[in-house]
């Protein structure tokens, strides 16, 4: 799961992902609040502004 989780924060970050349900779907994960809460993202919609 860690591995997973990476590569969705990396995903968010490098490739502006628009939208959480893509994070999921290429990254298998099983929740993305998960996902911002281990990467301290503390608004996902600040990441997809930028």
């Amino acid at each position: 799961m860690k591995h997973t989780l990476y590569e969705s924060n990396n995903s968010i970050k490098n490739y502006k992902v628009k939208n959480s349900y893509e994070v999921i779907k290429n990254h298998e994960a099983i929740d993305f609040c998960e996902v911002v809460k281990v990467y301290e993202v503390i608004n996902f919609y600040k990441v997809v502004k930028q």
